[in-house]
């Protein structure tokens, strides 16, 4: 089984920047829970728990979706029997198969494995819809609590930021398989 290689090197060479990643993820989820949970059950102001609780809920809901699907990005890259570059190569000689054959249909299950192989897109993805949002409701927060800064909103900045750095640095690592050879963002 392609999970459980032989060789301890290459098990934690393949392993441990999958598990840095998640455990930034579940950090970030942690946070934004707490802050939810802040807001929606022990806010004295019902003003701050009116105007932002169905926001932050629902960019909990986003976290919570962007986590799932970096977690199924994660195990598919860790259990995965092929190298990334040869799944890319077989994918690509797939769509210009169909594009010679004429059919341009995009199925459920080539989109997700086209995401899957694109770590860059997800990890894109949740800065764009998860953490940049999560500052910013923050910043929100605490400027209608007139500037008191609470735990929560203090775990949140600080969760979605440890989350936001690891993403970068997993974005731009050039030792990673994931970047080598290609020019920018996958967007």
């Amino acid at each position: 089984m392609w999970c459980c290689e032989t060789s301890t090197r290459s098990l934690s060479k393949r392993w441990a920047p999958l598990v840095k990643t998640a455990v930034a993820s579940v950090g970030d989820i942690y946070g934004d829970w707490v802050f939810y949970q802040s807001i929606a059950h022990h806010e004295t102001d019902s003003d701050i728990v009116d105007t932002y609780k169905l926001p932050i809920f629902v960019f909990f809901v986003v976290a919570c979706v962007m986590f799932t699907l970096t977690l199924f990005y994660l195990l598919h890259k860790g259990c995965s029997p092929q190298p990334r570059n040869i799944e890319q190569n077989n994918i690509r000689a797939q769509q210009q198969q169909q594009q010679r054959d004429g059919v341009h249909k995009t199925s459920s299950s080539s989109w997700f494995s086209y995401l899957m192989g694109h770590v860059n897109t997800v990890l894109v993805l949740e800065i764009l819809l998860e953490d940049i949002p999560q500052f910013v409701l923050s910043a929100l927060v605490h400027y209608a609590q007139g500037q008191k800064m609470t735990p929560a909103v203090l775990l949140n900045i600080t969760t979605s930021a440890y989350n936001f750095v690891f993403n970068i640095l997993d974005i731009i690592d050039p030792g990673d398989d994931e970047g080598a050879g290609e020019e920018g963002l996958p967007l």
